[in-house]
């Protein structure tokens, strides 16, 4: 999609900082990918992903991953739609 890619890291944790263009304004979506140990008092196992009664039980079944690849399916319609470098013009998000 034309972004440059590079990783930031603050303390143990690496970030990706990706971004299109050198120029202002921005437009930045923030999200992390770190995970937590699983710890105590879950009522179902946190790696089986379980379904129970329409809800989805487990480990990262409701987590940010989720949202930065919302971000990324949004960043590439964006693009698809003839947002410049800069993304300071209205785009037509409808295509």
């Amino acid at each position: 999609m034309g972004f440059a890619c590079h990783r930031l890291k603050f303390e143990n944790i690496e970030n990706l900082y990706a971004r299109i263009g050198s120029e202002g304004p921005n437009f930045c979506f923030a999200g992390h990918t770190d995970v937590v140990p699983p710890g105590e008092g879950w009522s179902h196992d946190p790696f089986a992903a379980e379904i129970q009664d329409g809800m989805l039980y487990g480990r990262g079944a409701a987590d940010m991953k989720s949202a930065i690849a919302a971000f990324v399916a949004a960043s590439e319609k964006i693009l698809a739609a003839g947002a410049s470098e800069r993304l300071d013009q209205p785009v037509d998000h409808r295509r």
